[in-house]
């Protein structure tokens, strides 16, 4: 694409709402089409382009044309950086690599998981609402298939719960619980692997919510927001406990 365009004759208006992209090609040729030969195009269906020569545009609104860069959000006085900006990220917006990517992380989420850890040293005990799931990983990670054992036969509780957030909180513990076990250590070790497996699950579903907010609305509004989060005390301490919000925020 970028070799047939002509970034210095193309440029990307904001119109309203709609963003109009005006592309040039370097040779005098047809614009290909995806519309099969021979075959009329359904009445119902909207154009794909509309050219410039034209007058068939669906926005009627004509104001004065916004050039803007898409990375970084600088307003621009030559709209052919903007169209080569773009088209120079195209091949790389949906890699992985550091500080971009779905569930890349940044120093940020370093620092999330830090203080979350933090958190979880200082204060690793149970509140009483973590006291299900919190049962449900013990017995995963020590009975494991002696479901005979599990306290829930026992103290089912008042409302259906379900076992999978424990369940994926144990299969990536299991490995540093039999370490801790093989070492002697007590179970409250285990207890702050499991914390720490939780913590890790919630850091990176953060990672993501913060890269879409980057992409979405710039550097700066997902670095504020990361501040933000890390100046209060509810999230970071709650990313590492068994509650079920906890869970359901690692997913949501």
């Amino acid at each position: 694409l970028f070799a047939t365009i002509d970034a210095n004759k193309s440029k990307i208006v904001r119109t309203g709402r709609d963003l109009r992209v005006v592309l040039h090609k370097r040779e005098k040729a047809s614009w290909a089409f995806l519309q099969k030969p021979n075959r009329p195009r359904p009445p119902t269906e909207k154009v794909d382009w509309d050219f410039v020569d034209a007058d068939d545009s669906d926005n009627d609104e004509k104001p004065a044309p916004v050039f803007q860069n898409f990375n970084t959000g600088e307003m621009l006085q030559n709209p052919s950086d903007v169209l080569q900006d773009a088209l120079r990220s195209q091949s790389t917006q949906h890699t992985v690599g550091k500080g971009s990517g779905l569930f890349s992380f940044a120093s940020y989420d370093y620092l999330f998981f830090s203080v979350g850890l933090l958190c979880i040293i200082l204060a690793p005990f149970n509140k009483v609402e973590e006291s299900f799931n919190t049962q449900a990983i013990h017995d995963i990670l020590f009975h494991r298939s002696n479901i005979d054992l599990y306290d829930h036969h026992e103290f089912p509780g008042v409302v259906p719960r379900t076992f999978l957030g424990a369940l994926a909180v144990s299969i990536v513990a299991s490995p540093l619980h039999f370490i801790v076990q093989w070492m002697g250590l007590s179970k409250l070790a285990s207890l702050m692997i499991a914390r720490m497996v939780l913590l890790a699950f919630v850091t990176a579903a953060n990672a993501a919510f913060r890269s879409t907010l980057r992409h979405r609305f710039g550097e700066s509004v997902a670095n504020t927001y990361q501040i933000l989060l890390l100046c209060q005390f509810h999230t970071v301490y709650y990313a590492s406990r068994t509650l079920p919000n906890t869970f359901a925020f690692a997913i949501v």
